[in-house]
């Protein structure tokens, strides 16, 4: 059907590189870069590849030296808890488009099943 499937982008250029465990950095640092992570997979991710995010994430934080404990204290957590909203509940958006006859109509209806099925409750 028509939906949106969205996930987390990285560049090409992308090492997989991030604050090793070992190093002298403060654990709180290590911690949130585990949880800041994670909620960019919760809110960026459709929900069926948002297991795939997680899962990745998972061997990201192992391959820079992160004990399991931690990692899974903080990446398999987020799995069960539900999706995070952020901002407000509901926003107005107004797409415009230029009158093409049956054409226009027809978009305007495909525009509308997509948006709903991404995001319910849109009239």
């Amino acid at each position: 059907g028509d939906e949106f499937i969205t996930s987390v982008y990285r560049k090409p250029t992308f090492t997989g590189l991030y604050i090793p465990f070992d190093s002298y950095s403060p654990l709180g640092r290590k911690i949130s870069l585990l949880r800041n992570l994670t909620d960019r997979a919760r809110r960026l991710c459709s929900p069926r590849l948002l297991e795939q995010e997680l899962h990745y994430l998972r061997e990201l934080f192992r391959k820079n030296g992160y004990p399991d404990r931690l990692i899974m204290k903080y990446v398999r957590g987020s799995v069960t808890t539900g999706p995070v909203f952020y901002g407000p509940e509901r926003c107005r958006v107004l797409l415009r488009l230029p009158y093409l006859g049956k054409v226009s109509t027809t978009c305007m209806i495909d525009a509308q099943k997509c948006v709903q099925s991404a995001y319910g409750g849109v009239k």
